[in-house]
């Protein structure tokens, strides 16, 4: 049995209507309700005391389900990260061969707890972003993250990916980007044949 309850202000401007007797009968029918014990009213004040009871049993209602699914989730605590282990290794290995892995086809979006990532699942996200020397960037990620708990700061980190780009890595040479005047030159070459 709950040890509280709410009473919502919208509720209590009835009472401004009430006299100080009714006022006091309604609160003590609604210490009864709480109780557990049978409210005998007449019938204006039913008519008072009835929004407030209403309401009484809807929140009872959503704190029964709010507590049945938190010991579900309270039983299931400790299964679920090894479930995550196992699931993390299968979507590793289903993986496509191609280097290209769209950031929507991410094998790490997962909706609510964050799931850290594998070294492997690394590496093929730092080779799609075109970083040079992949093996020992994703070693150097992976390994600070893994070793203060994917923490950033004093907060646990929402994002691996996030987290990627706000490290400076060097790109690869062909991922180098043109600056404008370059890819004008480029563009006349192609174009023309004339380099400029």
């Amino acid at each position: 049995m709950r040890k509280s309850f709410i009473i919502y202000k919208d509720s209590l401007s009835v009472l401004d209507e009430l006299t100080n007797e009714q006022a006091g009968i309604i609160f003590k029918a609604i210490k009864d309700f709480q109780n557990g014990n049978n409210v005998e009213l007449d019938f204006a004040m039913k008519m008072v005391f009835l929004p407030f009871k209403n309401q009484f049993i809807r929140d009872n209602e959503n704190y029964k389900k709010k507590s049945e699914i938190n010991t579900v989730n309270g039983s299931i605590g400790g299964k679920r990260k090894v479930a995550n282990a196992s699931e993390r290794k299968k979507r590793v290995a289903i993986l496509p061969d191609n280097d290209s892995v769209s950031d929507n086809d991410s094998v790490n979006d997962t909706k609510g707890k964050f799931i850290p990532p594998t070294i492997e699942e690394v590496k093929i996200y730092l080779k799609e972003k075109k970083i040079s020397d992949v093996e020992h960037w994703a070693e150097k990620f992976w390994g600070h993250y893994e070793s203060n708990g994917w923490m950033v700061g004093k907060n646990k980190m929402k994002s691996w990916k996030a987290s990627v780009s706000t490290w400076d890595m060097p790109k690869s040479k062909e991922a180098k980007t043109e600056t404008p005047q370059e890819r004008a030159a480029r563009l006349r070459f192609e174009n023309d044949g004339i380099r400029a």
